[in-house]
């Protein structure tokens, strides 16, 4: 009896620093992933490049390469011990997430970085100087050649200075200048072309308004996006300190 005892006690205590041999055995490799992956993720993630949304969008995609690393290298260790599989699917659960987040911050960027150039002031430039051309071109016309018409067509044109960057009152000119009649050719023609270059900026003006808005939209965007991997990647704190505290 005694005997049969003392074997069930030795098998118990072998049994047991079997077990605690396999965790040590599991937690070192779950480890040794947390001290690589988790600090690569963690680099990417905090890097701040100073060239704009392109470099910033190649960052994110850096940070989410990361990620997508970490899942498949947990993927491939396997723990048996509950704790560590536990441990391990909730890092693949963040790095899943980090990734997700990380890929859709990129995206937002992309949009950022086409919508940009729509939405520059200085883009309606070229309109500008045609404007101003064709109308130098109808004083010059009316200074030479001064007739009826062109006192109609000069007390329109007082009020170009004033409404250059006014798309809607640049369109009511448009059409105050279509109400004039015109009995000399040449003058006719420079007004057409008065008309076209009215018409040009009004439109370009109206685009950029129409991109500057949206990226606004698209800065909101990019906002929550980087928010949602700052709010993936604080999830991983939690589970180093719980996993180091299991492996102690």
């Amino acid at each position: 009896m005694q005997r049969r005892r003392l074997a069930v006690t030795l098998a118990i205590t072998i049994f047991s620093l079997s077990a605690c041999g396999k965790k040590a055995e599991e937690c070192v490799v779950m480890l040794d992933v947390a001290n690589k992956d988790i600090a690569a993720l963690k680099t990417a993630a905090a890097a701040k490049p100073a060239g704009g949304p392109k470099d910033l969008a190649a960052a994110v995609r850096a940070t989410a390469d990361a990620a997508d690393k970490l899942v498949i290298d947990l993927g491939k260790k396997g723990p048996t011990t509950a704790e560590l599989q536990k441990a391990s699917g909730d890092y693949q659960a963040v790095a899943k997430a980090v990734s997700v987040a990380a890929r859709a911050h990129g995206d937002s960027l992309d949009d950022l970085l086409a919508v940009q150039p729509k939405a520059r002031a200085d883009r309606a430039d070229p309109d500008r100087k045609s404007l101003t051309t064709a109308h130098d071109a109808v004083k010059q016309r009316c200074a030479e050649h001064p007739g009826f018409e062109c006192k109609a067509i000069t007390a329109v044109m007082v009020k170009v200075s004033t409404i250059i960057d006014k798309p809607t009152d640049l369109g009511k000119l448009d059409a105050e200048l279509g109400k004039v009649k015109m009995k000399d050719p040449a003058l006719a023609a420079l007004i057409d072309k008065l008309r076209g270059s009215i018409t040009g900026l009004a439109r370009t003006l109206t685009d950029v308004a129409a991109a500057a808005s949206e990226m606004k939209d698209v800065e909101a965007k990019v906002a929550a996006a980087s928010a949602a991997v700052d709010a993936a990647l604080a999830k991983e704190a939690p589970i180093t300190a719980s996993l180091t505290a299991f492996c102690k």
